[in-house]
């Protein structure tokens, strides 16, 4: 998730910039796409786990629009990626649509779904 909660995202321009960065400055191979990419539908989490860099996170616990989600995990297809991971620095399962994002992402064509967790989806405070 970014700071441009509000603005579309469009998926195609940010390769074409990134790629357009790694060949002027460190000419890296092979290009994205790559076959997998992870995508954060919530920054939220519900532990403090000493090991984890959740903790310093400066932005605020936010969650994905699902319609925009949904729109990322099409364009990424469409750009090449194969296998999708819900997870970075939040927990996927305090989001009450992962169900949905799963099944669309296997509906869209996705050969690999996957998630790490915690293991829990109640707030301990």
């Amino acid at each position: 998730m970014s700071n441009n909660m509000g603005k579309d995202v469009d998926l195609q321009e940010r390769v074409r910039l990134k790629k357009a960065d790694r060949e002027e400055l460190y000419c890296l191979e092979p290009p994205f796409p790559k076959t997998n990419f992870l995508m954060e539908l919530s920054s939220a989490c519900n532990h403090a786990c000493i090991f984890c860099a959740h903790q310093k996170m400066k932005r605020k616990p936010a969650k994905m629009d699902k319609a925009k989600g949904f729109d990322i995990l099409q364009q990424a297809y469409d750009l090449g990626t194969r296998e999708v991971g819900f997870y970075a620095t939040g927990e996927p399962f305090l989001v009450p649509e992962l169900p949905e994002y799963i099944a669309k992402a296997k509906d869209i064509g996705y050969s690999y779904v996957y998630l790490t967790s915690n293991g829990s989806n109640e707030y301990e405070q």
